[in-house]
């Protein structure tokens, strides 16, 4: 292996259209890919060059529960005194969580959002909003403070509702504080419209089906279902090789997910 070359595991979180030469950032560093193998992905250190694709944030496990319903609890509470006056929104931060400097920025920050100055997303409140890139292309953003593993399903069966709907394949991204879709130019759309696009009886059976999409289902399912004994690896004393493996573990999603 040459010097200063390094070796990361491509993940669906690197699923993006990429090329040797290509830089993204990962934490504070900057990485030149070299090479992408099949599981894998060669880099180097890029000396501190900016990134040409988007930020990998990696195998993360995003915010638990405890910590968004703070978060939540943080929002709900500014928002109600912002409405108010950014004074008052200080002084809260300043007396309940001690942040004296900090308050100052923040209270600003938020209160300068457009919209409302009060209007900010919490648990019992998701904000709608979108905009338009410099080619026209709309992206609906859905802010939620649920956490990513949360707002990863939301997001997952939202990005399948639309593909049924507009027949097209678009791109998602799913973060701690919010959803983000991505639409070409002629599928544009009211906002109003995506509060209609799923519902508690529906969510579930979307939700299923937008799993079986996900590029990295097959693998895990392979290796829960060896692990289960319902997929053989070996048979008669000799090994199965992985290619009988997967598609025994393919007929095994039919049976399971005839639909």
């Amino acid at each position: 292996m040459p010097e200063g070359v390094r070796i990361g595991t491509l993940n669906e979180d690197f699923a993006f259209e990429s090329l040797a030469g290509d830089i993204f950032q990962l934490g504070n560093t900057s990485y030149r890919i070299l090479r992408i193998q099949s599981g894998r992905v060669l880099v180097e250190d890029a000396k501190g060059q900016p990134p040409n694709i988007p930020f990998w944030f990696g195998e993360a496990p995003g915010r638990n529960a405890l910590l968004s319903a703070g978060v939540s609890e943080l929002r709900a509470g500014l928002a109600e005194r912002l409405e108010a006056s950014g004074h008052q929104a200080r002084t809260w931060l300043l007396d309940t969580y001690g942040l004296d400097r900090g308050g100052r920025p923040i209270a600003g920050l938020l209160r300068g959002r457009p919209g409302r100055p009060g209007l900010l997303p919490n648990q019992d409140r998701i904000v709608l909003e979108r905009f338009f890139d410099a080619v026209g292309d709309m992206h609906p953003v859905v802010h939620s403070t649920y956490g990513s593993r949360l707002n990863r399903a939301w997001g997952l069966a939202l990005r399948k509702r639309f593909c049924r709907t507009f027949n097209f394949e678009l791109q998602a991204a799913a973060l701690d504080d919010c959803i983000i879709l991505s639409l070409g130019a002629v599928h544009s759309f009211a906002l109003e419209d995506v509060k209609g696009f799923l519902s508690s009886a529906t969510v579930r059976r979307l939700l299923t089906q937008a799993q079986l999409d996900v590029p990295l289902f097959g693998t895990h399912w392979r290796w829960n279902a060896t692990t289960a004994l319902a997929v053989r690896r070996y048979r008669g004393g000799s090994k199965v090789p992985p290619q009988f493996q997967r598609s025994a573990a393919e007929d095994l999603v039919a049976l399971v997910f005839p639909d």
